[in-house]
Order: C-alpha cells, then sequence, then structure tokens
C-alpha cells in the first residue's frame, strides 16, 4: 500500500513536469492535492508522508516563484541538470515560442504599426501551436478591434468562432461566423462558417434562423 502511494506522487510530478505545467498552476495543484487527500484521510487510510510531500513540493515551488529566494534554493548548475532532465522541446515547438517571443518585443517597440495586424495573427497562430488558446483569442481579438479591413479578418473570425463556440459562447460565436458569411463570400472559410452560423443559432435556440442559415 505504501508502494502504491508513492507510484501515485511519482507520477503526479512526472506528468505535471512533461506537460511544462505553469510553476504556479503547479504550486496551486500540490496545494489543492494536499488538502484533498488530508480529507481522504477520513475515509480510507492515507499515509501521513504521503500527504505532507505533496505540502512540501507546494511549499519549495512558493519559493521558485520568487527570484531571489529561486536564487538561493538553485545554482545555475543544478538547474542546467534540471533542464536536462526535462523531455526535449521538438525543432517546431522550439520555433514557436522563439516566434511568440519575437512577435511580443517588435509589438512593444512599434506599438503603433500599420502592418501589426500580420504581428498579432502570426502571434496568434504560434499561441495556438502551445495550446495557450486565450492568449491566441486575446491577439485575434486585437485584430478585430484594432484592425477591422485586415486581409487576415476571414481567418480569424472563423478561428475566433471555432474558439467560442467550443467554450459555449453561442451568441459571440454567432456574430464571428457571422461576419465571415456576410463579408468574406469568396473565402475558403465562407461554407464552414455558414454550416456553423446556424450551428450558433440552433443552439441558442433560434430555430427558424438556424433552418433559413
Amino acid at each position: 500500500m505504501e508502494f502504491l502511494y508513492f507510484l501515485i506522487l511519482l507520477l503526479t510530478v512526472i506528468v505535471l513536469t512533461y506537460n511544462r505545467v505553469p510553476l504556479l498552476l503547479y504550486m496551486a495543484i500540490m496545494v489543492g492535492l494536499t488538502l484533498t487527500w488530508t480529507e481522504l484521510r477520513h475515509i480510507f487510510y492515507v499515509p501521513s508522508w504521503f500527504r505532507f510531500s505533496h505540502g512540501i513540493f507546494a511549499v519549495i515551488l512558493i519559493g521558485f516563484c520568487i527570484t531571489p529566494s529561486r536564487r538561493l534554493l538553485i545554482s545555475d548548475r543544478l538547474y542546467g541538470l534540471f533542464r536536462k532532465a526535462l523531455p526535449k522541446i521538438s525543432a517546431t515547438e522550439q520555433e514557436a515560442l522563439d516566434a511568440i517571443g519575437i512577435y511580443e518585443a517588435y509589438l512593444r517597440k512599434y506599438p503603433d504599426s500599420e502592418a501589426n495586424d500580420k504581428i498579432l495573427y502570426q502571434l496568434s497562430r504560434a499561441y495556438a501551436f502551445e495550446s495557450e488558446n486565450e492568449k491566441s483569442m486575446r491577439a485575434m481579438d486585437r485584430i478585430v478591434a484594432e484592425y477591422p479591413d485586415s486581409r487576415y479578418m476571414d481567418e480569424v473570425q472563423f478561428r475566433r468562432g471555432e474558439y467560442l463556440f467550443v467554450d459555449q459562447q453561442h451568441e459571440a460565436a454567432e456574430l464571428a461566423y457571422g461576419d465571415v458569411v456576410n463579408r468574406f463570400p469568396q473565402s475558403i472559410y465562407f461554407e464552414k462558417s455558414l454550416y456553423k452560423y446556424g450551428w450558433s443559432q440552433f443552439k441558442q435556440g433560434h430555430f427558424e434562423d438556424s433552418l433559413a442559415s
């Protein structure tokens, strides 16, 4: 039984590390698990060392979140060994990560550039590749708000519609798909947008409108 709990702890750490969970989220998860296992001990046997281990991990991670304490906790050499233990980043993923830094730096340096719709478009794609959907959405929202005549608008609105539809924001999804349907009849995204436009209306209970679409 003790060995089983050890495996659970080990697998938890491996899964969170392998998926590169952000440090603050990692810490929050460990705190949550500490509280959960503490409550579950009233229902079935949970070793005290197992519960305390999650708490210890959480405390250590708090230290890593604060720069001065992080420098005290870990040396550059030890940090290098830690990085080697992580799964390797693919060349494509590394390119996406590098691109995000470049695009964000450009936007900070040239916030008023007329070509920023292209930068925001590429940034949204890089974030999407990294499964950072909310950040990808924010980049696309800026394109819609600041560059309404952007040449990327049909794709941007379709992708926004897809994100909003999955997030069950059907009214907002309808507006995004509708923009493609009404403004870009020649777009390669027109047919898909028309279909999802009707579905968005159907999800809101607008049955007659959805049939007309």
